[in-house]
């Protein structure tokens, strides 16, 4: 007795050959359809075989034909994968039995999971002695792949939990990138929020002292995300507080940070960043843009201006040029730095939060002090977002110039 597997599926049918070939089944592969009409058979069909001329129409036979059975991997007909060959109705010497598999993949699960059965329907007279001592076999290899599923899945669990561990403690390293104080004898109030989307993220904001009265703020967006996207964080981090020290240009500082990511970073990511260099003692602001979302400037009076972009990506192409503005400040102003992961927040809709709500809040909190507002940015996000986490890093510092202490 043979089974025949008959499909265009060659790698996918050879596979299952070598499978039924270690079980001592004689097995061939084909992909034309006929008949052996002296022997004992199986037929695995899969659709769109072509058949011989004068050969039959397998679909239109009825499944109560004399010498052979149909059976059909379909909600019409009892499925193969839901029910045992054994509990079916079947001629009482069936010369073929013809299996119809709707997909490969069915074909795979009829063959690991019944093959046996099939072998029994073309021998319906088989001893109960010989039955039991098939499903005894049959009950042992089960048990035994059951096993090495069950050894798999521990070792697989084992794996993950290391990885998660690793992630986890990566996590808690870069989180310490982050600021953990302020300068506190000057004129300036912070307020920050950092929420990664994965267990490490491409977001970062640095607050360093250039003089006793000079400041530098930065924040920086590494695209993608996971772990290449840290690696690159640590890196831009390292340069800007080389390239920071003792320069006052913030174009001159991301100019040579770019440079740098030209000549030595050498795949598809790139960076941007919003570099503020703030002089409390002549009260005035210099920046530059180098792709980042315009970042925002609340005055006193409540009048809210969008700093302009003037710069390319960091990293990205040779001929990018950095320009810097400048501005003044007065007791009262707030400086609003952020990534991108807040406005680009998308609700059930699909609708990013946008740069206008973000407007509202920050004009709304304006006589809240400016913990309250980045509390409530990041509480509005979450109100708004169609899941139950960010789908990019969310990174916020708020910066407020306070009277002269």
């Amino acid at each position: 007795m043979c089974i025949y597997l008959i499909g265009s599926q060659s790698d996918t049918l050879q596979t299952i050959n070598k499978s039924l070939a270690a079980d001592g089944l004689q097995c061939v592969v084909k992909d034309v359809f006929d008949l052996d009409k002296k022997n004992r058979a199986v037929y695995v069909i899969m659709p769109g075989v072509r058949f011989n001329e004068g050969e039959l129409d397998l679909p239109a036979i009825s499944k109560e034909a004399r010498d052979f059975r149909i059976f059909c991997n379909d909600p019409v007909f009892p499925s193969l994968l839901g029910a045992s060959l054994l509990s079916l109705p079947q001629a009482t010497h069936p010369q073929r039995v013809y299996i119809i598999a709707k997909w490969v993949y069915d074909v795979c699960g009829v063959l690991s999971v019944t093959k046996q059965e099939i072998i029994r329907l073309m021998y319906p007279n088989m001893s109960l002695v010989e039955k039991t001592e098939l499903l005894t076999r049959e009950k042992r290899l089960l048990t035994r792949q059951a096993l090495e599923l069950e050894n798999a899945l521990r070792e697989l669990d084992f794996q993950n939990s290391k990885i998660i561990e690793e992630l986890s403690l990566a996590g808690e390293l870069q989180k310490s990138f982050l600021p953990k104080e302020y300068p506190v004898d000057l004129p300036l109030d912070f307020a920050q929020k950092y929420i990664p989307c994965e267990f490490i993220g491409g977001d970062l904001f640095e607050v360093i002292r250039l003089d006793e009265h000079t400041v530098g703020i930065i924040i920086a967006d590494v695209s993608g995300h996971g772990v290449a996207a840290a690696l690159l964080t640590a890196m831009f981090k390292s340069a800007f507080h080389h390239y920071s020290e003792g320069c006052f240009s913030p174009a001159e500082t991301l100019e040579k940070i770019h440079n740098e990511f030209l000549e030595t970073i050498h795949t598809e990511h790139f960076v941007t960043a919003f570099y503020a260099v703030i002089d409390t003692e002549a009260m005035c602001c210099r920046y530059c843009n180098a792709g980042h979302p315009r970042q925002m400037l609340l005055r006193k009076n409540g009048r809210l201006r969008e700093l302009s972009a003037t710069g390319l990506f960091i990293g990205m192409l040779e001929e990018a040029t950095f320009k810097e503005r400048k501005f003044m400040l007065y007791p009262g102003d707030r400086l609003f730095f952020y990534t991108d992961g807040i406005i680009e927040c998308k609700n059930g809709q699909g609708r990013p939060f946008g740069r206008e709500n973000l407007r509202k809040i920050i004009k709304n909190g304006a006589d809240s002090n400016i913990l309250m507002v980045s509390n409530n940015i990041i509480q509005e996000l979450m109100s708004y977002i169609a899941e139950l986490r960010f789908s990019d890093d969310i990174s916020l510092l708020i910066t407020e110039i306070i009277e002269s202490i």
